[in-house]
């Protein structure tokens, strides 16, 4: 009796994208990155791409539809921070995991939540011009705000 053992060795190729800013609190469903471009397009078959849940929060917040990543919830990088999801706590950087075709290739795309600040006070400029005159001062004129 003979048994044929066909070995397969097979490596996964990884891929490894640039960084990608995204402010924190987009709208839903905001563009985070498209992962084939549209001239590779005509090159690639279809391709087969599973966000891996790795962290346990990227499928609650992000989602892949016609190769591009999108937010399908609100990004709060304070929560992030307070959750310990970061890999740091002054540049808040987390990693999407994407497998490939059933494991023929991983790619990782890292993301940089960005801090969105809105200062609620705001420089308030006095409208009004004085004079000095014998150490007293007199309201010359006021201006009207437009």
């Amino acid at each position: 009796m003979l048994i044929f053992v066909k070995l397969s060795f097979s490596t996964t190729s990884i891929k490894t994208y640039p960084t990608v800013n995204l402010r924190e609190n987009v709208p839903i469903n905001t563009n985070v990155i498209q992962l084939i471009k549209d001239e590779e397009k005509s090159e690639i078959k279809q391709l087969k791409l599973i966000l891996l849940n790795l962290g346990g929060y990227e499928t609650n917040l992000f989602e892949i539809k016609n190769d591009i990543i999108y937010t399908i919830n609100e990004i709060d990088r304070e929560q992030f921070i307070g959750e310990k999801r970061c890999f740091d706590r002054l540049y808040c950087l987390i990693e999407l995991h994407i497998l490939v075709n059933d494991g023929q290739q991983y790619w990782v795309v890292p993301i940089h939540i960005v801090e969105y600040v809105i200062s609620n006070n705001l420089l308030q400029i006095d409208t009004t011009f004085y004079v000095f005159q014998e150490f007293v001062l007199f309201k010359l004129f006021e201006i009207q705000p437009k």
